[in-house]
């Protein structure tokens, strides 16, 4: 089963977002990887695999539907992803095929806390 000690990648082009989100979930006791955007994201994705995703749909560089695609053909659906976007009407929530959730911005701690631990309790080992 897996939970705490994991990696969790968050790719959000905000640095204040990153950090806070950051923060979170180490002290939730996750391992926390950021990226500024999808390209990125996809090269730290090359070096270890996340077991669960935290993206935002719209950021500078490589946007978060593009980013997901490209992550998708590569890698696969088997990776959870929560989407962390003002932006919940997007194509790129549709992708997510039961392997995520959608967290609109603002979000709750409690509620982002929640979202990564169910989804990280429900991969395969």
């Amino acid at each position: 089963m897996l939970g705490p000690g994991d990696l969790v990648l968050a790719i959000d082009d905000e640095p204040d977002f990153r950090l806070l989100v950051s923060e979170m979930l180490s002290d939730a006791g996750y391992r926390v990887a950021t990226a500024a955007d999808g390209r990125a994201a996809l090269a730290s994705v090359a070096n270890e695999m996340p077991a669960l995703i935290l993206l935002d749909i719209r950021m500078r560089g490589m946007d978060g539907e593009t980013f997901l695609q490209q992550f998708r053909r590569q890698y696969g659906a088997q990776t959870p992803v929560v989407l962390l976007s003002a932006d919940t009407d997007s194509a790129c929530a549709v992708d997510l095929a039961g392997r995520g959730q959608v967290l609109p911005k603002p979000f709750d701690i409690d509620d982002l806390l929640a979202a990564v631990g169910s989804l990280l309790l429900l991969s395969p080992e």
